[in-house]
C-alpha cells in the first residue's frame, strides 16, 4: 500500500477547528463494511465536516458531481421534477446512509436534488481527493465501484417494462441477482433444443430470435426473452443471436 503519511498532515493542514481530526465511525457506514482498518483511516483523514440546514440542497441535479457525502445524523430527501414539472420525492437518506458515488465515479451530472429535510451533519469526500483514495485504497475502491454498478443496474431496471412497476427494494434484490454477458455481433446465446437455464435482458445492442431459420422477432435494449426457462422444464424453441455487440443481463433459473 502506498504511504499515507501524507494524508494524515491534510486534515491538519485543511481542517476545522470544530472538528480537529479524522472521524473514527466509518465503521458505522456500510460502505465501509470489509474494508481493512488501514483503508478507513486513510479515507477519514481525508473526509472534511459539512452541516446543512433544513430546507438547504445537498446537492442540485445537473450540476457536476464533485463529492461523496456520508450521514452522520439528520435526514435528506432525493427529489427531482416529473413531466409536468412537479417536484416528486424519490427517496429518503438518514444516519448511515451515503450518496453521490455515482457523479463521484462516472463524472456524469447528478442525477437528482438532494435536500436536507432536518439539519444534516455530513462527511464529504470530494472528487480530488477521491483520485488519492483509487490509488491507495483498492479495497475501498472496488467496493465504490461495486455500489456505482449496481445504482446503474437499478436505474436500467426501473425503465425496462417487465420490471418498472416493482418496488425499490424488489429491484435492488433483483439486481443484485442478475448477471452480465456480452455477445459480440452475429454470436449464437442460444440455440433452439439447448435446455432452457436462464432468462435474459437486453441492456445494449439487439438480438434476432429465429426458428427453424425463419426470423420471428428483433428484440432491442429493454426487451427480454427466454422467460419460459424460468417455469418450465422445455428445451429451448426458438434461437436467440446477436445482430449488434450485445450486453445482456441473465437470472439464471
Amino acid at each position: 500500500m502506498a504511504d499515507q503519511s501524507g494524508v494524515g498532515d491534510q486534515w491538519q493542514e485543511g481542517g476545522d477547528p470544530a472538528n480537529p481530526g479524522p472521524p473514527s465511525d466509518l465503521g458505522s457506514f456500510s460502505l465501509f463494511n470489509a474494508i481493512p482498518e488501514a483503508e478507513q483511516l486513510a479515507i477519514a483523514a481525508l473526509l472534511r465536516p459539512a452541516g446543512f440546514p433544513a430546507g438547504q440542497p445537498i446537492v442540485r441535479e445537473g450540476e457536476a458531481g464533485d463529492a461523496l457525502y456520508l450521514i452522520r445524523s439528520g435526514r435528506a430527501n432525493v427529489v427531482s421534477r416529473d413531466l409536468l414539472g412537479q417536484e416528486r420525492v424519490l427517496a429518503a437518506y438518514g444516519p448511515g446512509d451515503h450518496f453521490g458515488e455515482m457523479a463521484l465515479v462516472t463524472g456524469a451530472p447528478r442525477s437528482a436534488t438532494v435536500r436536507a429535510s432536518e439539519p444534516v451533519e455530513a462527511h464529504r469526500l470530494s472528487s480530488a481527493d477521491f483520485g488519492r483514495v483509487e490509488q491507495a485504497c483498492p479495497a475501498f475502491t472496488a467496493q465504490l465501484r461495486r455500489q456505482v454498478d449496481l445504482l446503474a443496474l437499478a436505474s436500467f431496471l426501473k425503465k425496462a417494462s417487465p420490471f418498472a412497476h416493482l418496488t425499490p427494494e424488489a429491484i435492488r434484490t433483483l439486481a443484485g441477482q442478475l448477471q452480465a454477458e456480452r455477445f459480440p455481433a452475429g454470436a449464437v446465446i442460444f440455440n433452439e433444443g439447448d435446455a432452457g437455464d436462464r432468462f435474459y435482458l437486453i441492456r445494449s445492442g439487439s438480438v434476432e430470435i429465429s426458428s427453424g431459420g425463419r426470423r420471428l422477432q428483433v428484440m432491442e435494449a429493454g426487451d427480454c426473452f427466454g422467460e419460459v426457462a424460468l417455469l418450465a422444464t422445455e428445451a429451448r424453441t426458438a434461437t436467440a443471436r446477436a445482430l449488434a455487440d450485445t450486453e445482456v443481463l441473465t437470472l439464471s433459473k
